[in-house]
């Protein structure tokens, strides 16, 4: 009995530290907005709010489910932003696609798609 406390408290540390955050904190998001237009469409500026609303609503992807659900647009803007307090690179396709610089890519999936108005969209099943 009097291991049971000890072992219950390493057993609860152990859990707790090895999973790490699931769910990271981005913040601060900065762009000059610059929009690097590949294909010449025209492409307006977004806006720093569009890029929140994605990261706020839209989902992790892989490379198979960008392939398998989403298009690029050719239209982007890159900018930084905060991970859990650490700057990171980004570039933004218009696709509705972020692309961080640690490979993790955050997609405007159906959530985020469920706003019809929001034209940064490119999600289909």
């Amino acid at each position: 009995m009097k291991l049971l406390g000890p072992l219950l408290c390493c057993i609860w540390l152990t859990a707790c530290t090895t999973h790490g955050v699931q769910n990271p904190n981005y913040t601060q998001v900065r762009s000059s907005l610059v929009v690097n237009d590949i294909n010449n469409y025209g492409c307006a500026q977004p806006l720093i709010s569009d890029i929140e609303y994605i990261i706020d609503t839209g989902v992790r992807v892989t490379e198979t489910e960008l392939h398998d659900h989403y298009s690029t647009t050719g239209c982007s803007v890159s900018g930084t932003l905060l991970d859990n307090g650490l700057v990171k690179d980004f570039t933004f396709d218009f696709g509705g696609l972020i692309y961080i610089n640690d490979g993790t890519t955050i997609a405007c999936g159906p959530s985020c798609c469920a706003d019809p108005s929001f034209e940064y969209c490119t999600y289909e099943e």
